[in-house]
């Protein structure tokens, strides 16, 4: 059954000497791998294993609902689709593979978690599923890492643009027929999605909202106020500031 994967069974205790400690240790192993998986299931392979040890710890209550207040980061590469269309599949995945590179160990050295892949984007979040006190210092520093790494790596020739919002969302897993899924719901989530796609518009690599930036312990050198913009689905202004990458380090 360990070599199927199925940690679910236990070995009855009926002995109480070497025999049933070593059943009681087996046991123990399985409940142990069993959570694991659990947790691999619902946060991926590319969970870090310091965050991997905090919900260990954490036990069913990582896997309950909660609201609670976080930052939300959205990295997009500008104009993939018609450099993919131009090129090779394998060429393709080659270069989202590589951006990936970048991103998921900047997210995860910082205490965030990479929430999905979407395309040729990635959806990240500082503050679930584990606390994070300075969440949006901690999002806005990943950003600027992520735009240097970029820069450095592709000298101009892969360029993205990065959104980030602080807000409140109801985190949890979700699922069933035994595929899980943490996934964060809100408006916060729309909130920085709107504005990633924003910095089209405005031309900077990072954008932030005034939420994310009153939530700063520290505001960072190079932020430009951008004003207030009318989101898709919004009816309230949101007022958003670009974030030099390069005066910000």
């Amino acid at each position: 059954m360990l070599l199927r994967g199925d940690y679910s069974r236990r070995l009855p205790v009926v002995q109480d000497d070497d025999l049933g400690v070593l059943v009681a240790s087996f046991n123990r192993m399985q409940a142990g791998l069993a959570e694991r998986q659990r947790l691999q299931a619902a946060f991926g392979t590319y969970v870090d294993p310091g965050l991997a040890a905090r919900l260990l710890e954490q036990g069913d209550d990582v896997f309950i609902g909660e609201r609670r207040e976080v930052t939300v980061m959205f990295v997009d590469i500008r104009d993939f689709t018609p450099w993919a269309e131009a090129n090779a599949a394998e060429d393709a995945v080659a270069r989202l593979n590589a951006l990936f590179e970048i991103v998921v160990p900047a997210v995860v050295e910082a205490g965030g978690h990479v929430n999905k892949f979407l395309g040729d984007g990635a959806l990240a979040v500082f503050g679930a599923p584990n606390d994070l006190v300075s969440h949006a210092d901690a999002a806005v520093r990943v950003a600027v890492r992520i735009q240097g790494l970029v820069t450095a790596r592709f000298a101009g020739g892969l360029r993205v643009g990065i959104g980030i919002n602080t807000g409140v969302v109801i985190a949890g897993t979700i699922g069933g027929g035994g595929k899980l899924e943490f996934t964060l719901i809100g408006d916060a989530v729309n909130v920085a999605a709107r504005v990633e796609q924003m910095t089209k518009t405005t031309g900077d690599a990072i954008l932030l909202t005034d939420r994310c930036v009153d939530g700063l312990a520290a505001r960072p050198s190079g932020l430009i106020d951008r004003g207030s913009h009318v989101l898709k689905g919004k009816s309230t202004p949101v007022r958003v500031f670009g974030l030099d990458a390069a005066t910000s380090r």
